[in-house]
């Protein structure tokens, strides 16, 4: 599966069909995953503000959240990943929605539909980003970061 933002839609494809999640014209930076049940999670920014946009198993609908206004503070770079797709943990795996927020790296995850942020890690400036969050062959979560040149 892969993802594609074109004239303001945000489409997943599979390399035969596409299917249109939904639009917004303005997007600056998009990261979808799947969840156990093969349902999109997206991350994206939006006029400079974060938001996160899920299927909600309690409401049967899906629920886009502003990340930014949840944190109180400007959010930078969110992304989204499976924690663990191995057959044996499926049932307790879930999705991280890992951003920075000034100096720390936090997660949300789907356990409690994201309501509760987490310190990951903290660093010593505001000039480290979150490129990808992904599965090493380890089997353990891997955030892979930047920083900006001053």
């Amino acid at each position: 599966w892969g993802y594609s933002y074109t004239n303001g839609d945000v489409v997943i494809h599979d390399g035969a069909r596409e299917h249109k999640l939904f639009d917004r014209t303005g997007i600056t930076e998009l990261n979808i995953c799947f969840d156990s049940y093969m349902l999109p999670v997206v991350t994206y920014v939006y006029n400079g503000e974060a938001f996160y946009r899920y299927f909600d198993i309690t409401t049967q609908h899906y629920v886009t959240r502003n990340l930014t206004e949840q944190s109180n503070k400007p959010v930078r770079t969110p992304r989204v990943c499976y924690d663990d797709r191995r057959r044996q943990f499926r049932s307790s795996a879930s999705v991280i929605l890992s951003y920075f927020v000034e100096n720390q790296l936090m997660i949300r995850t789907s356990d409690d539909r994201f309501r509760s942020p987490q310190i990951i890690k903290e660093y010593l400036d505001n000039n480290t980003h979150l490129n990808q969050v992904c599965m090493g062959t380890n089997n353990r979560l891997h955030f892979i970061t930047y920083r900006n040149k001053e």
